[in-house]
Formats: structure tokens, sequence, C-alpha cells
């Protein structure tokens, strides 16, 4: 019998299923939460959004969003925040995949979307941060 040998380091192999583990538990959280929010079959929706970023001036700024079939069709504000809730889980998954260095998510109970998204890049850059708070969700007919 021929003794089958790894030409791959155990060290080597155990970061590797740290990594798929940590990638797969980030976007595995935002996944699921997705699929809550299809699964409503909310088509047409209104938010307030409010967005504050820390990048360079301090901004807050928020908009009445009206989103029929994935699409703005109208929004309260042209300079303030105009994202869809498909377009923050899309967010979700690009900060994810950047390995930012503090997140906090908050997904509403009942559908499932993030209500709440701050991110941190790093800790040791001033004016990096980044949120979005959905003060205002309704369905529309």
């Amino acid at each position: 019998m021929k003794k089958i040998t790894s030409t791959v380091p155990v060290s080597i192999l155990i970061v590797f299923i740290c990594i798929l583990i940590a990638f797969v538990i980030g976007n595995g959280e935002v996944f699921w939460h997705q699929q809550k929010w299809n699964s409503a079959n909310i088509s047409h929706y209104r938010i307030r959004l409010s967005r504050s970023c820390f990048c360079g001036d301090i901004e807050h700024s928020s908009a009445s969003i009206e989103v029929q079939n994935g699409k703005i069709i109208s929004t309260s504000d042209k300079a303030g925040p105009s994202e869809t809730i498909d377009s923050l889980f899309s967010y979700l998954r690009r900060i994810h995949n950047r390995r930012v260095e503090s997140l906090e998510v908050k997904y509403d109970p009942i559908y499932g979307f993030p209500s709440h998204i701050f991110y941190d890049s790093s800790k040791d850059v001033m004016d990096d941060e980044m949120g979005f708070d959905i003060l205002k969700f309704e369905v529309l007919p």
C-alpha cells in the first residue's frame, strides 16, 4: 500500500481554513439576511435614509427615497444619499471583502434589510468612517 503524503504544510492549510471561515461568516450573514429580504418580495417601498461620512468635513445627510422594482423613482434630496436596499446589501459585501477594522451592522427583524451600517476602514486613519441608517421603512402598494 502506498502512503499518501501532503505537499502543503499543515500550518498553511490551517491559515487557509481560518480565512475561509472568516469569509463565510461575514458574507454568510449578509447572504442570509438578503435571502430574508428577497423572500419578502417587496417591489415598491419608501425609506428615509441617513448617511454619515467623516470624510474631511463631517457630513450628515438624509433623504426620503422611493423605490419600485429595484430602481429609485423619486428622492426628496438630490444631494442626499441615493441608495436602495439592494445596493446597501452590495455595499455590505464590498465592506466585508475589504476587511475593515470595525463594522457594526443591525438588520430589520421582520424584513432582514440592513437598518444600520457603520464601519471604520482603519483605526489609524482619521476621517474614513462611514455610516447608513434606515430611519423609516414603508411598504407601498
